[in-house]
């Protein structure tokens, strides 16, 4: 987690997308970044689940809805792009397997771990000696980082319900028997029962016996392989970068009008150094009001440092200074200007170079909002105006 925040904190990312954790959507969502989540089938009505689904700024969905919209997913329907299987291999030439030879069954398996091994393939090709077999991913087994050849050679594919898998075989339009794996939430068992009940694919839980293999490979390889086009392969990876690059738009256009409200009384070597820090900020402030307390030399520290800075003045009682007063002062001020985010920054403070850009990033989901700051700290000063001023 400090990994991540150093990398926002360095990079100010527009958007960020997540994958499977829902830890990670919570940490980033409340660093102030827009989160994009992708769907995962299966049962995720937990409440870990349910909270991120809920903060996400956008959900995506890799399969197509009309064929699966699972019911706690409808809640989010006004944030969710069903894009259809996402694939790596769409847009290939799709090769055709070679006739007039012994048919070819491969088992396709992935990274995310199977039940099977080789020596379980090895055991069924045994007594189904008719039938080529091969395999790929499977532990104990060959691997490769381009199984396309071997999908497209394939008469039948045999695979667990991976997302990307599925997806695999269906932009190549393989015949396929799914055998889904134990994972969490039932997920690829939503996803087989998904491709069952729509004739995608066939299906079947466990390891079939060989008199199964020998009929689940003929029901396979009497489908019709177009049907794949169901599952919307085709644009899919092109429709996940459309919603999530206008999910970055839509937040990055929503930048609120910003004012840096200060208050000084006496401490006008203060306020040159945070004019000089602000002037070499990131992302400079819209406006910068600031309210002398009682202080007829601030007009001349602003003049002088060729800032645009506005002063306006507040009068300095006996007794405790007016700050709450002058505070409102700058505020009615900045507001009556058009400012919509206040940032109220203590003049003993010079702010870092990316404080503003980090705070209007945390307010961009807000119709007004108002932050104070009073970081002292090192890490919080320009080494420019550390310089300029001679800090010491």
């Amino acid at each position: 987690m400090a990994l991540i925040a150093r990398w926002i904190d360095a990079t100010r990312p527009a958007a960020i997308v997540v994958d499977v954790s829902v830890e990670v959507a919570l940490f980033v969502r409340l660093l102030g970044v827009p989160v994009i989540v992708m769907a995962m089938p299966g049962d995720r009505t937990d409440a870990p689940h349910a909270s991120v689904h809920q903060i996400a700024d956008h959900i995506i969905a890799a399969w197509p809805r009309e064929l699966y919209e699972p019911d706690w997913l409808r809640a989010y329907a006004a944030k969710t792009s069903y894009v259809g299987g996402i694939s790596r291999f769409v847009g290939h030439q799709v090769l055709q397997p070679t006739t007039n030879r012994a048919p070819t069954v491969l088992f396709l398996s992935g990274t995310g771990g199977c039940d099977f091994d080789q020596s379980t393939v090895d055991a069924t090709a045994g007594l189904l000696s008719e039938i080529r077999w091969t395999t790929l991913g499977l532990r104990g087994g060959p691997r490769t980082c381009d199984p396309w050849p071997d999908i497209c050679a394939a008469d039948v594919v045999i695979t667990h319900a991976g997302q990307s898998c599925v997806a695999d075989v269906a932009t190549a339009r393989r015949p396929a028997i799914v055998l889904p794996q134990a994972r969490p939430f039932n997920e690829q068992h939503a996803t087989a029962e998904t491709l069952r009940r729509h004739r995608l694919a066939v299906t079947s839980d466990g390891w079939p016996d060989g008199r199964a293999w020998r009929r689940l490979i003929r029901q396979a390889r009497g489908a019709d392989p177009s049907s794949w086009e169901r599952w919307r392969t085709t644009g899919a990876a092109a429709r996940a970068a459309e919603a999530i690059d206008a999910t970055a738009r839509q937040y990055a256009g929503n930048v609120m009008r910003t004012a840096v409200i200060t208050t000084v009384n006496g401490r006008t070597q203060h306020l040159r150094r945070q004019l000089v820090g602000l002037s070499c900020s990131a992302r400079l402030p819209d406006a910068h009001v600031i309210v002398a307390i009682g202080d007829p030399a601030v007009p001349d520290v602003v003049a002088a440092s060729g800032t645009t800075a506005d002063v306006v003045h507040c009068e300095g009682l006996p007794g405790p200074l007016p700050v709450a007063s002058a505070r409102n002062i700058g505020a009615l001020t900045a507001l009556n200007d058009g400012a919509e985010l206040l940032v109220f920054v203590d003049v003993d403070c010079i702010p870092g170079r990316n404080m503003l850009a980090a705070t209007k990033m945390r307010s961009s989901t807000a119709s007004t909002a108002m932050h104070c700051c009073a970081d002292r700290s090192p890490t919080c000063r320009h080494r420019e105006a550390r310089k300029a001023t001679q800090w010491r």
